[in-house]
Parts: C-alpha cells; structure tokens; sequence
C-alpha cells in the first residue's frame, strides 16, 4: 500500500514531492521510481530542472476511467489510471532519469489535509517547471498521426516564410478534428496548468512537439468546425490570461479548489484558500465573496448552482461593437460611457477601444439582459442612456417589458427620460401603465418630469379609447365596427 510511503516523505511548506521515473531499455517493463521531497523556493540565479505533466486522470478511450494500472515507488505499489500509466510509458527514456511532478504521485490523495495545502502551490510549479508536458493521450484515431500533420503544416511555414497550403486530405482533417477534441482541451484547471508554464511539449503517443510548433501548425488549419477550438488553445499556449471554459459541473469543492490554486495571483494570499473538507455551495459562496473584494452579501444554497448577490455597482456604459473575432486571436471592443463621474474616470484611463484575446463566443451573444439589468440601463441618467438601452434590446428579441421597469423609467430625473420611455414603447407596444407607474411619474422632480408624466397619461388613454373601440357593443356582434 502507499500510505507508508507518503509517510515517510512529510512536506514542508513550500514543499511537494518529485518522482524520480527510472530508465528502462524495455518499453513493456514495469514503471518504477522513486519519490523524494522538493523544496520550491526560487533560487537567484538557478532554475528549476523538473518537468510537470499535464493531462486528464481518466483518458479519451472508453473504460479509460475504470482500468487502473501500478507502479512501483521505493517498493511501494501505487495505483493509477491507464491514462496516467501510458503517459509515464512514453516519458520513460531508456538511459536517463526523469524527475516528473504528477499530481496524482506527488501528492497524497487520501489526505484531505494535504491536498488542501498542496493545491495553492500547483501554480507555482507549473510556472517554475523547466517544461509542462502536455499528454493529449495514446494514439488512437491517428492522434500521433494529426500531430506530425501539425508539425509538418508548421515547418513548411516556418521554410516558406508564408501560409502553408492548409489543403489537407480527408484523413488528416478528421484526424485533426478528433485530436483536438480529445477531454485535455475542455478542463479548466488543465487550460491553466499551461497558461503558466515557461515551456510546453505536445505529446500524443511517442510523438512530441513544442507548444510553439503546435501554435503555428494550428494556425494553417482552415478547417471552419475548428475555429471556435483553434483560438483558445492558441491564445492559452502562447501564455494568455485564463478564461471560461466549458467545466465539468462544478458540483463538487474538487473542482473549485483546483482552479483557485492556479488562478490565484498569490498562492500564499489567505483571502482564497481551498479546503476540501467545505461542502460545495460554501466554496461557491467564498470564491463568489473573493472576487467581489468582500463588498456586499452573497446568499447561496445547498441543493442549488445559483447565488443571490446583494451589492451596489454602476454602469459604465456598453459594449457596442465588436471586430474581427477571428482575427489574430484577438477582438476589438468600442466601449460606448454613460455620462457619470465615474465612467469618465474610466474612459480617461482605459480610453473606448480595446484589444482583448479573442473568446470562443461573441462578446455581443453572452450579453445577458435581465429584468436587473433592464432597469439599471432605463434609470441612468446619462446622454448615453438610450443608446445603451437599444443595444441591450437589439440582443434580446424577447424580453417582456415588466412595470417594475416602467416605474424606473417613470422617476428617471434625468434628461433622455422621455427618449427611453419611447424606445420601450417601440420595442414593446401594450407597457404595463398602473397607477404606481402613474404615481412615480408624478413623483419625479427631474426637469423632463412632467413630460414624462404627459406620455405616460396620453399612452394610457389611447390604450383605453383602442380598448372600448374593439370591445363588441352589446347587441351589435357579428356587425363589422
């Protein structure tokens, strides 16, 4: 059993373990290593010689999560997964040590305690590995086969100084397709895991390139399905910023805490650290409380993915359009501000055009318009107020105009009042006009006030005049009116 063997190897902080994967002339031998402590702390004028694996536990192949395979560790057996286990197999040189960091060796996993001091230092090994290794998996579906495709896609650029001729057969294309829809590409902490490294290596079965390479070939594939799956791999090897990803179900703290290991900018900061032993919606709650700076309340629950935020905010304006998506990884925002204090301290220091890495997804199509956000829109008091009020509705066909959002248009004090209570008029004809909504106008002090108030009753009654004209006279029905 490997309980003993962690034992006998206790951690200091700022301290993990290495395995030391030894050579074998044998490609079918049995994997044996040794493990031993490693201190992490940087070294002026030295550098960290370990490599870090990356990969997923359970594999591409069906049944990839049930088979386990062992190793042997300082006459220790310690149980892996297949996937792991054929990682190790083609990593292993036949002459030469190997010292690997492999979270599922280096760490014990039967130790709760240990995990959760572990996990904030995973960043840091990560970024301070000699080289990541990413295992895409063995070759199966001819993945080794679409990787020298990439390769070679990246050499004839790098000789012609220009785009390759990206017209590849039927074959590499599938290949291609299959590789990089392989489970490495869709799990948030591995993204991040080379989102910090300082070198990377593709592997697929015995083939290997550099990440750099990979980059390069990717770039030449003009395969359209490909795209959405093309950018962020590129932007993430190249050392981008982390970004959302599609995550397993995020209902378990295993999940949570390994992302705010590495997503952390200090792992020693104390504001976010995981704890494996707090039940899931507690971790939500903290990770949610993190991000918000500690400003507000957050209410979370259970049995439930959903947590209600009590905090004030402004709007600063909007996203008005977006270029070039699929340009050289990257979009160009035009930022249209509302005129209030505090949008024009942010429009003197970000400016109103910005460069961001490009998304998997339109910014302009995961802008979500709520009832919340309707009625922060219609309640700015800003010039800039209508324009940000008809780009959220161009992206929301349709969103019921609700009385709690006419009562805000209602008291808006504001100068483009009467142009917002226009706009939703257009966008929906029959708004709610109760007698709060009545009530609020009349309240509202603002310079347009009575006009507002004037719109408001002269609406209401051409809905009553069109209501008695169609409503059947008693004793006329089945009279054309």
């Amino acid at each position: 059993m490997s309980s003993g063997l962690y034992k006998s190897l206790p951690l200091e902080p700022n301290a993990t373990r290495m395995v030391r994967l030894l050579p074998d002339k044998e490609k079918n031998a049995e994997i044996e290593g040794e493990l031993f402590t490693y201190d992490l702390t940087e070294v002026e004028g030295k550098k960290h010689l370990y490599e870090a694996l990356s990969y997923v536990w359970s594999g591409d192949q069906e049944g990839g999560a049930e088979k386990r395979k062992e190793i042997k560790l300082l006459r220790h057996t310690v149980p892996i997964t297949a996937n792991l286990h054929a990682a190790l197999v083609n990593l292993r040189d036949h002459q030469i040590e190997s010292v690997l960091w492999v979270d599922a060796i280096c760490i014990n996993q039967n130790d709760l305690d240990e995990k959760n001091k572990q996990i904030p230092l995973m960043r840091t090994i990560y970024a301070q590995a000699n080289r990541v290794i990413i295992w895409l998996g063995e070759a199966f579906q001819d993945g080794d086969k679409a990787l020298e495709t990439i390769r070679d896609l990246a050499e004839r650029k790098a000789m012609s100084g220009k785009g390759a001729d990206t017209k590849l057969s039927r074959s590499n294309r599938e290949s291609c397709l299959k590789l990089l829809q392989r489970k490495w590409f869709r799990r948030i902490w591995v993204l991040q895991e080379a989102g910090v490294a300082r070198s990377i290596e593709i592997m697929c079965g015995s083939v290997q390139i550099n990440g750099y390479t990979f980059c390069e070939g990717l770039s030449q594939i003009e395969i359209p399905s490909l795209l959405r799956l093309i950018h962020p791999v590129l932007y993430l090897i190249r050392g981008a910023q982390f970004r959302p990803r599609n995550a397993s179900r995020l209902r378990g703290s295993l999940y949570i805490g390994e992302l705010i290991g590495l997503a952390a900018d200090d792992p020693t900061s104390p504001g976010l650290q995981p704890d494996y032993n707090l039940p899931w919606h507690q971790v939500f709650h903290n990770t949610i409380q993190y991000i918000l700076s500690g400003e507000g309340s957050v209410e979370t629950f259970p049995d439930k993915e959903t947590a209600i935020i009590h905090t004030k905010c402004w709007i600063l304006g909007c996203v008005y359009p977006v270029e070039g998506a699929a340009e050289n990884n990257r979009q160009k925002l035009m930022i249209l501000f509302n005129d209030s204090p505090e949008s024009a301290i942010f429009e003197s220091a970000w400016g109103s055009e910005w460069m961001i890495q490009a998304s998997t997804e339109s910014v302009e199509r995961v802008i979500p318009v709520s009832e919340q956000v309707l009625k922060a829109a219609v309640g700015s008091i800003g010039h800039a107020a209508p324009l940000i009020l008809e780009t959220l509705l161009r992206y929301q066909d349709n969103f019921q105009v609700t009385e709690e959002v006419v009562k805000v248009v209602a008291a808006n004090m504001g100068f483009a009042g009467p142009s917002i209570l226009e706009q939703l008029f257009k966008y929906q004809d029959n708004i709610p006009i109760t007698e709060e909504v009545i009530e609020a106008a009349a309240g509202n002090k603002g310079y347009d006030g009575s006009k507002i108030l004037e719109m408001l009753l002269s609406i209401k009654t051409i809905y009553q005049l069109l209501k008695r004209l169609l409503k059947p006279r008693q004793g006329m029905r089945g009279m054309d009116l």
